[in-house]
């Protein structure tokens, strides 16, 4: 006689048909997450690279997620007028903030497998200037967002009025009616204008810190006593006084 047929092969249970008497049961799906991105450590976020014209905002979180930030003006450095309130989390959020005084606003994205710390580069600032930086996120994921905005403060330095190659330069010429004399006096003036805040002042004093280190190495041989000749100017400046109290004189 023949040989019987072989038993027909066994079909694959159905999508979503439930568990034999024998089987396990399937593990239940993961929660869906609900949990915001949370910033790295307490050093983030924060400012860095501060010039005239720009800043660096530095940002690392527990995800990947979309940085959201607005950049808003207040005013003069040295003011004391109080900052305006934070825009509202949807405006930020929907890069709609739209306060006068705004002068930049975008979006980020930040991938911890490419770089745990990144900067986004604010521009379009202008020297010696007040400025709140407003910063939220929300994980790429599901869109958690923080539930806070975090605000960080800076101020813009004056612009550096001079290049490397003027500081030489004003190093060989005679002090009278020579660089040396002109950016001086320009501090001076600007000092007993009282515009600046003390802290511009500095910024502007490391000008002629610059200036007079420069002419220190220019100067190996010790030809030129000082940086001032004669009597009056501004006083007699030695090449090693490199340090100034921009609110007293020279």
């Amino acid at each position: 006689p023949p040989p019987p047929s072989p038993p027909p092969p066994r079909q694959p249970p159905p999508p979503n048909a439930p568990p034999g008497p024998n089987e396990p049961p399937p593990p239940p799906p993961p929660p869906p997450d609900t949990v915001a991105p949370s910033w790295l450590t307490e050093r983030y976020p924060y400012i860095a690279d501060v010039d005239a014209r720009s800043a660096r905002l530095h940002v690392a979180l527990s995800e990947s997620s979309r940085v959201f930030w607005a950049v808003v003006r207040l005013g003069a450095a040295g003011t004391q007028l109080a900052a305006p309130a934070p825009p509202s989390l949807y405006d930020l959020l929907a890069g709609n903030v739209t306060d006068p005084d705004v002068v930049a606003q975008g979006a980020e994205t930040y991938e911890p497998r490419i770089a745990e710390n990144v900067g986004v580069r604010l521009e379009r600032l202008s020297p010696t200037t007040r400025y709140d930086v407003h910063v939220v996120a929300a994980d790429i994921a599901r869109g958690n967002v923080q539930p806070a905005i975090y605000t960080l403060s800076f101020h813009t330095p004056p612009a550096r009025r001079y290049r490397e190659s003027e500081y030489v330069k004003a190093c060989t010429e005679e002090w009278h009616d020579g660089a040396q004399e002109r950016m001086t006096w320009e501090f001076e003036r600007v000092k007993a204008d009282g515009l600046m805040s003390d802290s511009d002042l500095i910024d502007y004093a490391a000008e002629l810190n610059r200036l007079f280190t420069t002419c220190r190495s220019v100067d190996k041989h010790g030809q030129r006593g000082s940086v001032t000749h004669g009597s009056g100017g501004a006083g007699y400046q030695t090449y090693d006084d490199v340090g100034y109290d921009p609110r007293g004189g020279f």
